[in-house]
C-alpha cells in the first residue's frame, strides 16, 4: 500500500469510501453518549456543563458532515449517483443557491442576491441558458458561500451576483461580502484557481469544485495579493434561451 501511496497509483475514491465506513460506526457511538447526557434522566447538568456538551455536539455534527462530504466525493469521483441534467437560466440557479444557503453556525452569515448589473449597450441580449444538475450545482454555489462566512464575525452579508461576463461562452457567479461587490465586478480582479484544500472549511470547497467541475465549471479566488475576499464560479453556456 505504501508502495502505491509513493508511485500514485492509491486509488484516492477508494481511500475515501474506507475512510467513511472505518470513522461512521465510532462516530455514531460518540454521538450517541453526547444525545444520552442531554436527556434530563441522565442528571442536571450546570450552565457550564450545557455549554461544554452544546460545543461537543456541534463538533460532532461538523465531524458527520465531513464525513457524508467525504461519501459524497466518492460517489462523484466514480460517476455513481443521479446527476440529472436539465436547462435554466443564471437567474434560477442563483435564486435555488440562495435558497440551499446554510450559515456555519447560527446568524453568521446571509445569502442575498445582487440586482443584474447593468450592461454595456452592445452587451444587452438575454444572459444565456445552462445546461447541467441545476440543483448540484445550487447546493455546491451554496457551499461555496458558506466558505467565505466560516470564523467570520460579526455577521456577514454575502452578495451573489450572476451578471458578470465569465469570458467567451461562459456566465460567472461572483460571491463576495456586500461591501466589497462592487470591486469584485472590476475588470482589474486578477482570478487565479481557487486553493480547494484550505484549511478550516472541511470539505465543502472541495467537494463543491468536484460538483462544479464535472458540469464543465470551475471555481476561482481573486489572487491573495488583491485584498479581496471573493470566489467567482464559472459556468459554460450551452446556448440562447
Amino acid at each position: 500500500m505504501l508502495t502505491g501511496m509513493a508511485s500514485g497509483d492509491l486509488d484516492v475514491s477508494a481511500l475515501l469510501v474506507l475512510l467513511v465506513h472505518e470513522l461512521r460506526t465510532p462516530a455514531n457511538v460518540v454521538g450517541g453518549y453526547l444525545k444520552l447526557l442531554q436527556d434530563p434522566r441522565a442528571g442536571v447538568l450546570s450552565e457550564h456543563q450545557a455549554r461544554l456538551l452544546a460545543n461537543a455536539i456541534r463538533s460532532w455534527d461538523q465531524l458527520v458532515a465531513m464525513l457524508a462530504d467525504a461519501s459524497a466525493l466518492a460517489r462523484l469521483q466514480r460517476g455513481e449517483g443521479p446527476r440529472p441534467k436539465q436547462a435554466f437560466t443564471p437567474a434560477t440557479l442563483a435564486s435555488a443557491a440562495a435558497a440551499a444557503f446554510v450559515a456555519p453556525d447560527p446568524g453568521t452569515a446571509t445569502l442575498m442576491i445582487s440586482a443584474a448589473e447593468p450592461a454595456p449597450p452592445d452587451e444587452c441580449a438575454p444572459l444565456p441558458s445552462l445546461h447541467g444538475d441545476a440543483q448540484g450545482l445550487a447546493h455546491a454555489i451554496a457551499a461555496c458561500a458558506r466558505t467565505l462566512a466560516h470564523g467570520r464575525r460579526p455577521a456577514l452579508r454575502l452578495v451573489l451576483s450572476s451578471a458578470a461576463s465569465g469570458g467567451a461562452g461562459h456566465v460567472a457567479f461572483l460571491l463576495a461580502p456586500e461591501p466589497a461587490l462592487p470591486e469584485a465586478r472590476s475588470a482589474s480582479v486578477v482570478w487565479q484557481p481557487a486553493d480547494r484544500l484550505r484549511g478550516g472549511v472541511g470539505l465543502e470547497l472541495l467537494l463543491a469544485t468536484a460538483a462544479i467541475e464535472a458540469d464543465g465549471g470551475w471555481v476561482e479566488q481573486a489572487a491573495p495579493d488583491q485584498g479581496l475576499t471573493a470566489l467567482r464560479v464559472v459556468l459554460p453556456v450551452t446556448s440562447s434561451p
